[in-house]
């Protein structure tokens, strides 16, 4: 009775914890309509954690006694690559832009968004990125131009996991057990901008501005001109990865039920970070496990025969993985409210700067890219899988994994000082469209917007940026749930000492674009010591 309750106790709380990381995601996403859109920062799930398919599949604490009276331990070495789907590439887009857009239109001279059949529905003005054309010995010459991007994410490392059992008297005995566990990955981003240009014929760059918003964004085009006002943050610019160990799992647990035809244990653990963290310089920046957040472990696994026969039997195997990651530092990127991409907006960083007009201009991304104080909370994930053998060595293993996270919460790590404003580039009204990036929202200025554009002829018209008018949930990551079905094949060899041999694959999605979508395949190579 006590081990069916330990049990129960065990999917009991995956399942609260399963609803409540759910319930987050729903309130989340109910807010923005489904797909989230206009966010900074995008964090990918780390392969080859505890109840993933990767490392479960066919390995499990069973393998560290499959050698009789061994050492009871077990190792098993998985390498692993994957890449997302060609559907991503389009939501993740939609992800990144804003208005739920995968593409945006660029123009000079045109209506932003009000009216599509009155002159040209723009979504981003170039003055904003300082690119503006000139026809020599004319007038300002217009740009137009299609913007897209099409982000792309693949894989490659490999995973270890030890287990081993402790104890020295009868091997049959031993029940507590410690685990260590942890991939080397290098992962590789690629955002894919393209953009169309169109100008007309002769036109060329004003002097000291870019020639293309794609350009642009490499952030080597300062309104000042001067190398120190380069973009350090948001850039856009080509292929980017990294290398490392994606953090490492400590586990120690206790075996309560292991028989010929069922086993149950749990375990208390740590998440020691190795990874890395994110820097801000790139949009859709490559990451490395958890961001480096510590985290505390739980969870356990539990298996059943269901069949037996002739040699052959199959199990339903369940394998349960809550964790916290604790709060950390890190630098993001955000917008302001109602304002999606404004931290892209021309700014005065002091009032001194909006006296002189023009001159005083810089780009706001350095502005609005802080450190900030990011609490992840908890994760769940669950995997059920039937595993089929035989007595001649043959194994298979088919299954389905769900895995939740909440949305994070962020603040800001010192606070914001009020001194910077919006530039208006053009002068004029202090509200003016050639302000504005998008139509989310009203001019500046407008209801519901605290912030006014700054008129440079008109100094008095400054109004300061406030804390309040800082969307710092645009650098969040929402929270979302992915599912992942599976299927392994594998060969066990009992020489000297036990090993085992496995191929593998897994497909994982999400009906938001809060998560990739992407394949993964695997081999794997164990031993039981």
């Amino acid at each position: 009775m006590k081990k069916l309750l330990n049990l129960s106790l065990l999917m009991v709380g995956a399942t609260f914890a399963a609803n409540l990381v759910a319930a987050d995601m729903n309130t989340a996403q109910s807010l923005k309509g489904g797909d989230a859109t206009g966010q900074t920062f995008f964090w990918v799930r780390p392969q080859f954690q505890d109840a993933m398919p990767e490392k479960v599949s066919l390995f499990r604490n069973d393998r560290a006694t499959a050698r009789d009276c061994g050492w009871g331990g077990a190792l098993q070495v998985v390498p692993f690559g994957g890449r997302t789907t060609s559907n991503t590439s389009k939501r993740l887009a939609r992800y990144f832009m804003f208005n739920q857009k995968s593409e945006l239109t660029v123009a000079s001279d045109g209506v932003n968004n009000v009216d599509p059949n009155v002159g040209i529905n723009r979504d981003i003005n170039p003055l904003n990125f300082n690119v503006a054309f000139v026809t020599p010995g004319s007038d300002d010459a217009d740009y137009q131009s299609l913007l897209s991007f099409r982000p792309r994410q693949s894989i490659v490392g490999a995973g270890f996991d030890y287990i081993q059992y402790f104890g020295w008297g009868d091997c049959c005995e031993r029940k507590w057990w410690g685990e260590i566990s942890f991939p080397v990955v290098r992962v590789r981003n690629d955002v894919r901008l393209t953009e169309t240009v169109s100008v007309a014929t002769g036109a060329v760059p004003a002097p000291g501005t870019a020639p293309s918003i794609a350009a642009a964004f490499t952030g080597q085009f300062p309104f000042s001109g001067d190398a120190a006002d380069v973009w350090l943050y948001g850039k856009i610019d080509g292929r980017q990865s990294k290398n490392g160990v994606a953090d490492v799992e400590l586990k120690i647990g206790y075996e309560y039920i292991r028989n010929e035809c069922s086993y149950l244990y749990s375990y208390l653990g740590v998440l020691a970070p190795t990874g890395r963290k994110p820097t801000a310089e790139f949009v859709f920046e490559p990451t490395i496990g958890e961001n480096r957040h510590v985290g505390l472990l739980s969870g356990g696994s539990a298996g059943y025969e269901i069949w037996t026969g002739c040699g052959k039997s199959l199990w339903l195997d369940c394998d349960v993985a809550l964790r916290y990651l604790f709060r950390n530092t890190q630098t993001r990127s955000f917008d302001l409210y109602n304002r999606p991409w404004s931290r892209y907006l021309p700014v005065y960083l002091t009032p001194e700067d909006a006296a002189l007009g023009p001159d005083g201009i810089t780009s706001g991304i350095n502005l609005f890219t802080q450190r900030m104080r990011v609490r992840p909370g908890y994760q769940m994930d669950l995997n059920f899988g039937f595993v089929y053998s035989s007595d001649c060595g043959f194994q298979a293993e088919v299954g389905y994994n769900i895995w939740a996270r909440q949305s994070e919460k962020l603040q800001l790590s010192t606070p914001w000082v009020v001194s910077s404003a919006v530039a208006n580039i053009a002068g004029g009204p202090a509200v003016d469209e050639i302000n504005r990036i998008s139509n989310i929202g009203a001019d500046f200025g407008a209801a519901g917007i605290n912030i006014t554009a700054v008129n440079a002829a008109a100094p008095n018209s400054l109004y300061l940026i406030q804390p309040g008018d800082l969307n710092l949930n645009s650098a969040a990551c929402p929270a979302t749930l992915t599912q992942i079905v599976y299927g392994t094949l594998g060969y066990n060899v009992n020489w000297c000492w036990p090993v085992s041999f496995a191929v593998g694959g897994s497909y994982e999605w999400s009906r938001i674009n809060t998560a990739l979508t992407r394949w993964t395949a695997w081999g794997k190579f164990g031993i039981a010591i």
